[in-house]
Order: structure tokens, then sequence, then C-alpha cells
């Protein structure tokens, strides 16, 4: 790699992480290796082991990049707008826009069925999204859009909700289903009636099935 100057190194460790969840959400991340990544790069398999000891490692700073991503559509999508304004925006956001992140997230449940390493990041990473989620229930709380009642509780509620949306996303069920299901039970976990009326129509919202 180049002569290391001001800024250089944190650039270059974000474009590997780049690289590197574009090959694991592509070709899976059992089939993908730090040569892969490297040449995804455009480097030496060995520039990339100056910033990563090897996948694992990898693997994590692509959940830190994926957790800071994820605050900041939770932020932009709940900021100074009303429930339902709120929860299309991180529909859309959330499932229409991360489909590669689903890619990895249950391709990593399923080898931490008999890897303990990777079962060990997972359990660590799965704490810090739910803090996410939870900074986020406490701000809308103090916003009034949601009971201040047990918040942690909320917070676990909708972290399962949306591993399980996830699930139904990745299985290919009705995009229409899934957004159904995430207006109206994000408002059911939280305590609030949302403004708008049901409405069955598979174009609803100009979500299609």
């Amino acid at each position: 790699m180049p002569k290391v100057v001001p800024g250089y190194k944190e650039a270059a460790r974000s474009k590997i992480v780049m690289a590197g969840f574009k090959i694991f959400s592509t070709r899976g991340y059992s089939e993908s290796t730090m040569d892969d990544v490297a040449a995804e790069v455009g480097v030496s398999k060995g520039a990339i082991y100056l910033y990563f000891l090897g996948k694992e490692d990898l693997l994590q700073a692509i959940y830190e990049w994926s957790q800071e991503k994820l605050r900041e559509t939770l932020q932009s999508a709940f900021r100074e707008k009303d429930l339902d304004s709120a929860l299309e925006e991180a529909y859309k956001r959330l499932f229409e826009e991360r489909t590669a992140h689903f890619r990895i997230m249950f391709e990593m449940t399923g080898l931490a069925t008999y890897d303990e390493k990777i079962r060990s990041i997972l359990r660590a990473n799965q704490e810090k999204y739910f803090v996410i989620v939870h900074e986020l229930v406490l701000e809308q709380a103090k916003r009034g859009l949601v009971k201040k009642a047990d918040t942690r509780v909320m917070a676990e509620l909708l972290t399962a909700l949306y591993a399980g949306l996830a699930r139904m996303s990745v299985l290919g069920l009705p995009a229409s289903m899934i957004h159904r299901i995430w207006m109206e039970s994000f408002a059911l976990i939280v305590g609030v009636a949302r403004e708008k009326q049901r409405d069955s129509s598979p174009a609803r919202s100009g979500v299609d099935a």
C-alpha cells in the first residue's frame, strides 16, 4: 500500500471493510477468502493483514460498521417525524436497502450452531444491536411517541421483530406482508395507536408483493 499519510490508514481500513462486506454477502462467508477481499480492493493479501488478523477480525469490523449504519438509519428515520412517517422511512431503509446484511446475518447464525468463535462474535454483537434499539426507544419515549413503560422489554421485542421479518424477507415472502407486520407490530409493541387506518391493499404505500 502507498506511504501512510494523515487519514490514509482509516480510509484504507474502511475500503477493506466495504470489500469484505461485498465479498461475504455475495459469495458467502464460508466460501470467501482474504485473497478474494484483497483482489476486490486491488492490493496484496499481505496488505490486508496489516489491518486485519484474518476473516474473523474482518467480520467483526463489518459488524461494527453495520451497527453504525443501523444507528444512523434509525436516528434519521425517527428524527422529528410522526410514528407512521418514521415507520415508513425505517421500513424502506431497513428492509429494502439491507438485504445484503440479511444474507450475512443468517449465514453467521447457521455457522454459530457449530463454530464457537462465530458464536462468540454473534453474542457480543447481538448486545450491541440491542443497545442501539434501546437508545431509539428511550429517545422516542422522551418525545412521547412510545409509552414510558418497560423500554428494555420493548427494545427486546423490536429486536426480535426485526430479526423475524428479516428472515421472512430472505425467504421471499411478499413485501406487502412484511410491511404490514412491521407497521402494525411496531406500534403494538410500543403501545401506541397509529394515525393511519389499516389498508390491506398489496400496493399500500407503494410496496408491492
